[in-house]
Formats: structure tokens, C-alpha cells, sequence
């Protein structure tokens, strides 16, 4: 890949409200344990031992994968539930990870690890100032705490012109690292290669494409720097809890399956 220039001045990046700071979560005596529930009554217990399925669609006969603590080991074994010990120690992966991040990053390759708010942004400045003819940063609105929802529009046509869009947006779900990193290759591929590819020069010749790495910027941030398995936004429910799972809070499909109404739920879909 060539190397990217300065990000140049363009869309800001609004500074967030000011949060109270809280105490780094800590998963001691925490780990994830992969289940094969042969029916409905493993699926009820498990649900009672872990609120953090790991799996997209954990459910009868398939293995699944659960955070759990220490002591549900003993309560599966009782009730006969096959299992495997999957993540011994989630805490000592979490803190190797974090250990990994906060040294230099001297990789020559951006996507050798994963990348915080800011590094994203600046990438999203970087390839705008490597092909102003291409790109330019679109915002999708405000974040619950004031930050800027900022992406990515590639086309070579100016903006407005009626033409077939593509809207790509990703880490709905804070916690899940790869998935904003996997967004951001994707725009660093149609920009980096759109004078070698001709795949590439024919979608964006004939499209607008908008990519938004980051849906949920809040809750992004706090997985770096607070909870590092936090999944929903920031919102304060009114019940003193925080978050609301965006992926549940659709209008579309709004209160379906795989939703709750509990707000300490993982899947709280909202008041509406």
C-alpha cells in the first residue's frame, strides 16, 4: 500500500461530551466455555448462567459459545451439559491484548492490528487527501455523547448526482474489534487500487458508494478505554442502566426476535 498523506482540514471531528471516567472492568475469574445444549432445558439453564452469548444464534444441537464465571462450570456438569473450557482466562487475553495496543505501533501495514477511533478517522482524512478526486468525508449525525458519526463517499462523480448508491455501515456492536478494521480495508481498497484494478474503477465509476466504519462511535470509544466487552451505545435508560443494542433498533423489524425489552440486556432494542 502507498503511503497516505496528511490528513487534510475537511468534516470535523466534534469533541464528545464530557463523561465522568470509571475504573477500568476487569473479567477476573471470567472465561468462555463452548456448549453443545441438547434441549430446551440446557438452553434455559445456560441462559440462566450467562447473559453473553458468544455465538451469533446460540440454540439447540449446535455448539455454542458462553461467557461465563468460574462457578457454572460445576452447575453444567450437574445438569450433564457437554462442554469444553474454550477461553481459560478471558482476563489475561483481554490484558495481553491491551498490553499489545498501547505500545508503539511501528507495523508498516495499518491493518496489522486493530485501531481506535481516532486512528480511524485519520485514516478516513488520509485517503481523502491521497484521492480528493474520489473521496470525501460524509457525516451520518451525532452520537448520543456528541460525537460525530463520520464515513467515507467514493465516487467520481460530485455528490448529488443521481446515480445506483451502495451504504455500508459496521460496528453497530462496539466490542467487535475486526469489524470496523474490516470496513476500513474495504474503502482503502477501492481508493488504493482504483487506478490498477479495473474491477474496482468499473463499480466506482458507476455508483456512489458511502461507508461508516463506525455506527457507534460511544460505545466504541468506551471498549477502549472502559469495558472492553461493551456491545450497546451510551444512552442513559431511565432506569439508570446504559445502552441500547443499535443492531435491535431498527424501526424495520423493530421488537423481533433476539431482542429484549430488559434494558441491562445485552439485546435491549429500546423504547422504540
Amino acid at each position: 500500500m502507498c503511503a497516505l498523506a496528511a490528513p487534510p482540514a475537511g468534516a470535523p471531528v466534534e469533541a464528545p461530551l464530557a463523561v465522568e471516567a470509571e475504573p477500568v472492568t476487569r473479567y477476573d475469574g471470567e472465561m468462555v466455555i463452548r456448549a453443545k445444549l441438547r434441549d430446551a432445558k440446557d438452553l434455559m439453564l445456560m441462559t440462566q448462567l450467562s447473559d453473553d452469548p458468544w455465538s451469533h444464534a446460540p440454540g439447540i444441537g449446535a455448539p455454542s459459545d458462553w461467557r461465563v464465571k468460574g462457578d457454572a462450570l460445576p452447575v453444567l456438569r450437574r445438569a450433564g451439559v457437554p462442554f469444553e473450557v474454550f477461553i481459560p482466562d478471558l482476563q489475561a487475553v483481554i490484558q495481553a491484548e491491551r498490553d499489545r495496543l498501547a505500545q508503539p505501533d511501528k507495523a508498516a501495514d495499518w491493518f496489522a492490528d486493530f485501531k481506535n477511533l481516532a486512528a480511524i478517522n485519520a485514516r478516513l482524512d488520509a485517503l481523502v487527501a491521497l484521492r480528493p478526486d474520489l473521496c470525501s468525508i460524509v457525516t451520518a449525525g451525532t452520537s448520543i455523547q456528541g460525537r460525530t458519526i463520520r464515513g467515507i463517499r467514493i465516487s467520481k462523480h460530485p455528490n448529488g448526482t443521481s446515480m445506483p448508491a451502495f451504504v455500508f455501515t459496521a460496528t453497530q456492536h462496539a466490542r467487535e474489534w475486526a469489524v470496523p478494521m474490516t470496513a476500513m480495508w474495504f474503502a482503502d481498497q477501492l481508493v488504493e487500487t482504483y487506478s490498477t484494478d479495473s474491477r474496482v474503477k468499473t463499480i466506482v465509476d458507476a455508483s456512489e458508494i458511502f461507508i461508516f466504519p463506525v455506527l457507534n462511535p460511544d460505545g466504541y470509544e468506551y471498549s477502549w478505554t472502559t469495558t472492553r466487552l461493551w456491545r450497546k451505545n451510551r444512552r442513559l435508560n431511565s432506569g439508570g442502566s446504559y445502552g441500547v443494542d443499535l443492531n435491535r433498533n431498527w424501526s424495520v423489524g423493530f421488537g423481533g426476535a433476539g431482542s429484549s425489552g430488559t434494558q441491562s440486556s445485552e439485546t435491549y432494542r429500546g423504547t422504540a
